[in-house]
């Protein structure tokens, strides 16, 4: 499995135009987030709520672009990594995470804490699907989310 191929594949199954963000998608629908800074524990349980909900325990493939290529850890996401593409001015990452591994939620809340000003922090686009359940996910940051569900 490459990224080349996930990329086609998301393309075809979810008709994604753009890896930036999914909001373009016509049948895509829209979480606005509650919180606020002051509630920031609670900005992460909302956004967790919307995982369990939405995966249902499910593995999930992620496509993680780092925009500032220092943020990359190789040793952070090792165990997770299926491809890796270097790009001139990013780094993309197919990772794979068991529903319940720590790690995805940990690279969740960094998503989260970038726009807020947080450390820690990561400047990512973070595309989460599985194919299998047909749901697509896109975080854009802590005020909300766009999310693609097709059923058969």
């Amino acid at each position: 499995m490459t990224l080349q191929y996930i990329d086609e594949q998301l393309k075809t199954q979810f008709k994604i135009l753009s890896f930036d963000t999914i909001s373009n998608i016509e049948n895509r629908k829209r979480v606005n987030f509650k919180n606020t800074e002051n509630e920031l524990q609670d900005l992460y349980k909302e956004v967790s709520n919307l995982i369990i909900q939405l995966f249902n325990q499910n593995n999930i493939l992620i496509r993680l672009t780092f925009w500032n290529k220092q943020e990359y850890n190789p040793k952070e996401y090792n165990s997770n990594t299926i491809d890796i593409l270097h790009k001139k001015d990013s780094i993309i990452l197919l990772l794979k995470f068991n529903f319940f591994d720590d790690q995805l939620f940990n690279l969740i809340k960094k998503h989260l804490n970038f726009e807020l000003a947080i450390a820690p922090s990561l400047n990512v686009t973070c595309f989460m699907f599985n194919f299998n359940i047909r749901t697509l996910l896109n975080i854009y940051d802590d005020r909300g989310a766009d999310f693609i569900i097709y059923s058969d």
